[in-house]
């Protein structure tokens, strides 16, 4: 009967270990923070405001500095206009943006600069 009583206590302090942050238990890491969901008007000026992006964004797209704003108003449509939901973090949008106008680069020529000049066309 004694050896059912330190088993027991001994069970209630493994519990209270496992409540401290014991072996096995899941914690958050606190190293990253949680990016607020912004709205796509929100997350078009704040792409915006940032020149060191819009440079860099520019550069990688090969487009004008006054080009940029058109194009993100146009993805921001074409997400509209595909039922995407109206909220993304602000790193999630950039990537998203710029990886949809790389893979589009040459297949919209209304919106890309023409190869060779028009007089040249045939």
């Amino acid at each position: 009967m004694e050896n059912e009583n330190i088993n027991i206590n001994e069970n209630k302090d493994k519990d209270k270990d496992k409540e401290k942050g014991g072996t096995g238990e899941k914690t958050e890491r606190s190293t990253f923070k949680k990016q607020p969901l912004l709205n796509f008007q929100q997350l078009k000026k704040q792409c915006l405001e940032n020149q060191q992006w819009v440079e860099a964004t520019c550069m990688g797209l090969q487009i004008s500095l006054t080009e940029l704003p058109a194009r993100l108003d146009d993805f921001i449509n074409k997400l509209i206009s595909t039922g995407n939901k109206n909220e993304r973090t602000l790193q999630d949008f950039q990537g998203y943006f710029f990886n949809s106008e790389k893979y589009n680069i040459g297949k919209n020529p209304k919106q890309d600069e023409p190869l060779r000049p028009k007089s040249e066309l045939v």
